[in-house]
């Protein structure tokens, strides 16, 4: 399979994904939902382990630690995207901003915010427009708004530190290793960790109908699918194009998604959509 075909089907799939998960989330607690799809994913991520043939057989005990940081921070996004679903996915790409800063600190890779080159005045615009994006955003805002995007920020800040730093350490990770041995790690440390939460909470884990209960099978196909696919893009294809292309794809395809099939356009009436334009704007051009 080619790398360009593989992230064609990481962008279907991760785009179905964002779209049914927001579905699930209106009606599903997300600590159940999740628990749910982690375990129903794990047998496809071990029938792939055996698949590929290519990688030992081994749990590491850092990918599982960095799975239950995941997990945490995936649940602030599905709790963040209950308010909106658009904003959430916009937002919840600035996760780059913390990378790039453990980047240049640990692996003294300061080019990323060099203003004197094109690369770096790059970022270093990006998460202005950043900044400016969640000011355009929440200027407008009445009393009420206020308190539910002060939640929605907390949420995501939440969900931009763990992808952050979670990523910055898959980065490390995989320069000696393979991308099923880090998913397969993490999901093994994120099924005790989920169940423990669920029932320190008093979670009713079963108490979900039977078709919500396929729609969350599907969905940890999507997920699955999503994941694996994007990984065979970036082993066989060049990094400098797979990760801006799925990004920014996904980035535009679920928020489309959101604004559409479930109605949010109107959360963003006056300069609000034009806040959200500036967070999309800033998001390309962390990427790029």
């Amino acid at each position: 399979m080619s790398w360009q075909l593989a992230l064609f089907f990481n962008i279907i799939f991760g785009t179905l994904r964002g779209t049914l998960a927001k579905k699930l989330v209106n009606k599903i607690d997300p600590f159940v939902m999740v628990f749910h799809m982690v375990y129903l994913s794990l047998p496809l991520y071990l029938f792939y382990y055996f698949f590929e043939k290519q990688s030992e057989f081994i749990l590491y005990l850092e990918m599982m630690v960095l799975g239950i940081i995941f997990y945490f921070g995936y649940i602030a996004f599905l709790f963040a995207a209950r308010i909106s679903l658009s904003k959430s996915v916009v937002y919840s790409s600035y996760f780059l901003i913390i990378t790039l800063c453990l980047t240049a600190i640990f692996l003294d890779e300061w080019r990323y915010f060099n203003p004197t080159t094109t690369y770096g005045s790059k970022n270093i615009l990006g998460i202005i427009i950043a900044a400016v994006s969640l000011y355009v955003m929440f200027k407008s805002d009445s009393g009420r708004e206020k308190l539910k995007d002060f939640r929605w920020l907390t949420l995501m800040l939440f969900n931009i530190i763990t992808n952050g730093v979670g990523s910055f350490w898959v980065k490390i990770f995989l320069i000696n290793h393979t991308p099923i041995q880090a998913l397969f790690s993490q999901t093994v440390g994120i099924l005790p960790a989920s169940l423990t939460v669920n029932k320190i909470m008093k979670k009713n884990l079963f108490g979900i109908n039977k078709s919500d209960y396929f729609l969350i099978i599907i969905n940890s196909i999507f997920d699955f699918s999503a994941l694996i696919f994007y990984y065979i893009a970036l082993k066989d294809g060049p990094a400098m194009l797979v990760i801006p292309i799925s990004t920014i794809a996904l980035t535009i395809s679920i928020t489309l998604a959101g604004l559409i099939f479930f109605k949010e356009m109107k959360q963003f009436s006056g300069g609000k959509f034009f806040g959200l334009f500036l967070g999309i704007l800033g998001v390309v051009l962390l990427v790029l």
